[in-house]
């Protein structure tokens, strides 16, 4: 399988450098610079974990051909939309996907593409390494409000567990995972 390609990646944080040193009791500038370098590896491991994208931003999934299943599981979720399906048909032109082909499951994660009753996914060209393109919009939302609390949280644990132990020392997701319960860990594709 092929990996996604982040197209437009997100505009914010979703938590702030003062939200988390007030967290992790830092008050000093040297303190808030230290904690400011692990800020961003504690974002990502929470997704990895979490198997979610936080903030709003477009990928492109790119497959070989349609699945021979009625599903197409996405990278990650929560899914807010798909934006286009695009192929290429058998005579090698580019079509566009009709939504009405497809049904969008957003509830899990990850999210799903599920072919419409009635509907067979078309014929793409043979042997093209990417025939297919999905380009879909991930994430709870463009501002850092709008992400859970508990995974705002767990960043915040996350940094402050980087910012004391190294960001090498592997994360106690036993015990933090606690912090935001029903968001992990990942049980699709990370």
């Amino acid at each position: 399988m092929l990996r996604p390609k982040l197209v437009a990646p997100p505009l914010e944080s979703p938590v702030s450098l003062d939200d988390v040193a007030l967290y992790a009791h830092l008050t000093t500038t040297a303190e808030r610079q230290r904690l400011q370098m692990v800020l961003a590896p504690a974002w990502a491991a929470v997704e990895v974990w979490s198997g979610r994208r936080l903030i709003t931003q477009t990928w492109d999934l790119p497959l070989v051909r349609f699945p021979s299943s009625e599903c197409i599981r996405l990278w990650w979720g929560p899914v807010q939309s798909v934006t286009t399906v695009t192929y290429l048909d058998a005579a090698g032109t580019s079509q566009v996907l009709d939504p009405a082909t497809y049904l969008l499951d957003t509830y899990s994660v990850p999210g799903r593409i599920l072919l419409a009753p009635g509907w067979i996914w078309p014929v793409t060209q043979a042997q093209h390494p990417m025939a297919v393109t999905i380009r879909y919009v991930l994430g709870y939302g463009l501002a850092a409000a709008e992400v859970p609390d508990p995974l705002r949280l767990l960043i915040g644990a996350v940094a402050d567990h980087f910012y004391n132990n190294g960001l090498q020392t592997p994360v106690p997701w036993d015990s933090l995972g606690a912090l935001a319960p029903g968001y992990g860990p990942a049980l699709g594709i990370a």
